[in-house]
């Protein structure tokens, strides 16, 4: 499980779109999410299932905050990454890695306050402004 905490988010109803998908293969796209308001915080994860090796990528502008790699005995991998997209517009990630693995990845955007505020990332130790954990297996 990965945990992101970022302040400046809509104090009520702040999560807005959400997509995911699973799949197998070097690659998956989380599927399209268009946030309704500008400067709204965009967060993606991907879980890998075991045989992945090498860093894992994502495009689309993300930044990946944290990673884990899937490996034989790992059995699943993972990162999460982020960006705060300042013109709503719709956005569609696509994370890699290498090795033909069975994978899910997931998307979420979510609101900033009102009155032009802007969600940005924190990176002390604060009341949680934002999470997301996401936990996928390839087995029964």
């Amino acid at each position: 499980m990965y945990v992101a905490a970022f302040s400046g988010a809509a104090a009520a109803s702040a999560l807005d779109q959400q997509n995911g998908a699973v799949g197998t293969g070097t690659s998956l796209a989380t599927g399209s999410v268009t946030p309704s308001e500008d400067n709204e915080l965009v967060v993606s994860g991907v879980s890998i299932a075991d045989g992945s090796s090498g860093t894992y990528a994502v495009d689309s502008g993300l930044t990946i905050t944290d990673q884990i790699l899937a490996s034989a005995g790992n059995f699943e991998g993972g990162g999460l990454a982020y960006i705060i997209q300042t013109s709503a517009g719709a956005v569609n990630p696509t994370w890699s890695w290498t090795g033909s693995v069975n994978s899910a990845a997931v998307i979420a955007t979510f609101k900033a306050a009102a009155a032009g505020g802007r969600t940005t990332k924190n990176t002390r130790s604060a009341p949680l402004g934002v999470n997301i954990g996401m936990n996928w297996r390839s087995g029964p």
